[in-house]
């Protein structure tokens, strides 16, 4: 039988753990005084040379990754979460606006016209407002148990539209010269 031949992978690795062994070895007969060893003392110099490594490849590996998401450094990217952080805030404040904006509009469209009165309405019915129920759920429960308090029938501009024709109806003194003057035109100049 012959004997087998070693991968790379572990002559690689065997070599790896003698140097390791061997910065071990030094790092232990520097702190052995009269065949003492110091311990404590080993394992901070040990730990003081991994946080080393380690910090350097950390830094090593933040900086690739920065770079590969198109950074040059940690400060670029920290000012991109900063500006990410604010316009979130404000997207945060517009969708804020907004929803009060839908809220007033639905009550504008129900009549509702005095401020205070949209006002306390929202503040009313948004208090039942949750996640299982939505602001127009909301709405119409509260519509439903209070009918009183809204505008039945369309709402008027007082702009009175006229379809194709028509005549609009006569107001005011033309109705009054009318009725009392039937065969008068007011066309006339």
């Amino acid at each position: 039988m012959g004997s087998a031949v070693p991968s790379k992978s572990a002559v690689v690795r065997s070599g790896l753990k003698r140097r390791g062994m061997d910065r071990l070895d030094r790092i232990v007969s520097k702190f052995t005084a009269n065949g003492v060893i110091d311990w404590q003392a080993v394992e901070e110099e040990v730990n003081t040379k991994i946080n080393g490594i380690v910090t350097k490849e950390n830094e090593k590996a933040v900086n690739k990754f920065l770079a590969d998401k198109g950074f040059k450094d940690e400060k670029a990217f920290a000012d991109f979460v900063a500006e990410h952080e604010t316009l979130k805030t404000t997207h945060a404040d517009m969708a804020q606006k907004q929803e009060k904006l839908s809220r007033e509009t639905s009550l504008l469209e129900l009549g509702i016209t005095d401020p205070k009165m949209r006002d306390y309405l929202e503040y009313t019915i948004g208090k039942n407002v949750d996640d299982k129920t939505d602001w127009a759920k909301a709405l119409e429960t509260y519509k439903t148990g209070n009918p009183d308090q809204f505008k039945t029938g369309p709402i008027t501009t007082g702009v009175r539209t006229v379809g194709a024709g028509t005549q609009p109806e006569k107001k005011g003194f033309e109705a009054i010269l009318e009725a009392k003057h039937p065969g008068l035109d007011l066309t006339k100049k």
